[in-house]
């Protein structure tokens, strides 16, 4: 490991403990044990549940936006999504999409370009949910300081995104021209990446997509919901959705492993603002985390084991992004 990513993991450790602490300076950790020797078994299962068939939705969602004649298989997918999200965990730089993108163009007859232009359209469909979900959340609730803080720069973000979508759709023929004019490997991705966010004006595809956006959301909304009946917690719907948000938002910060420290001390202020005390709020967040991550981490290394993954090449597209094969 270089020196950079040494330094970028020791960061990371550095905020993950911070707000960690901050999360953690007032819970009574007696009564926290007690709470989580209270827990209802049944309905954090229920919970675990809904993780996973998020997960099965998510893989479906990508395998949607492929044709059908050289859509990957659901099951490839899915491993291919899953590996993303464990080295996004343990990985301190975010290069687990890229990841997906490459499996996915080893595995199949479709390029790298293509690839990464789908997840990307993935990301910008997620997106949205949060924009979504944050509308509603304005409407429902006295938003505080810090949420709308993160919002307002999630939606600069966001806004800055859409419109150069929009104008690389708007210009696609000329920049396909150009790309015919650069190096042949620089060009074939950039044609084959301009061809893959071309589906972004295909509405057989692009609505079915959208739908499953919606019931991969609803299924998170359900973990967050059943997690509060497994802790003995008033559940309450609007709480669980601006769990969710935060969460996305805050997954968005780099260098932190698996999250730890930040989506405590989110969930916390979050649960917090529906008169949650501290104590509750993290044997929540914990609870919450342990079956976030640690579904993530089991799957992701037994699809790393299954699927025959050689992470040493997958660790070198941080700095690099490998060649793909001319199709």
């Amino acid at each position: 490991m270089d020196r950079k990513r040494v330094l970028q993991s020791i960061i990371g450790l550095l905020i993950a403990g911070a707000l960690f602490w901050f999360a953690a300076r007032s819970v009574d950790w007696q009564s926290l044990w007690d709470a989580l020797g209270q827990a209802n078994i049944v309905w954090v299962i229920v919970s675990w549940f809904f993780i996973l068939g998020g997960t099965a939705l998510k893989g479906l969602r990508w395998k949607s936006l492929y044709t059908a004649d050289i859509a990957p298989r659901w099951n490839d997918l899915t491993a291919f999504l899953i590996i993303g999200q464990f080295l996004n965990a343990v990985v301190p730089l975010r290069f687990g999409e890229l990841s997906q993108a490459y499996l996915a163009s080893k595995s199949s007859q479709t390029p790298l370009g293509a690839n990464l232009s789908l997840v990307v359209v993935l990301k910008f469909m997620d997106a949205l949910a949060v924009l979504g979900s944050t509308l509603v959340l304005g409407f429902v609730l006295a938003l505080p300081d810090w949420f709308r803080t993160a919002s307002w720069a999630f939606i600069g973000v966001f806004a800055i995104i859409f419109i150069v979508l929009a104008l690389v759709l708007w210009l696609r023929k000329p920049l396909t021209k150009f790309a015919n004019r650069l190096p042949q490997r620089l060009g074939h991705l950039l044609s084959t990446g301009l061809d893959g966010l071309s589906m972004l004006l295909d509405s057989g595809r692009l609505l079915p997509a959208l739908g499953l956006t919606a019931l991969i959301w609803l299924t998170s909304f359900a973990t967050e919901y059943t997690l509060f009946y497994g802790l003995n917690i008033s559940p309450t719907a609007a709480g669980a959705l601006l769990i969710i948000v935060s969460h996305y938002i805050s997954a968005l910060i780099p260098g932190v492993p698996a999250q730890v420290g930040v989506f405590h001390y989110v969930t916390v202020l979050c649960l917090g603002l529906f008169g949650v005390s501290d104590t509750t709020g993290m044997s929540y967040a914990l609870v919450l985390h342990a079956l976030i991550y640690g579904t993530i981490l089991i799957l992701g290394a037994l699809a790393v084991w299954l699927k025959s993954i050689d992470i040493s090449a997958l660790w070198k597209l941080g700095p690099k992004a490998p060649e793909e094969k001319q199709t």
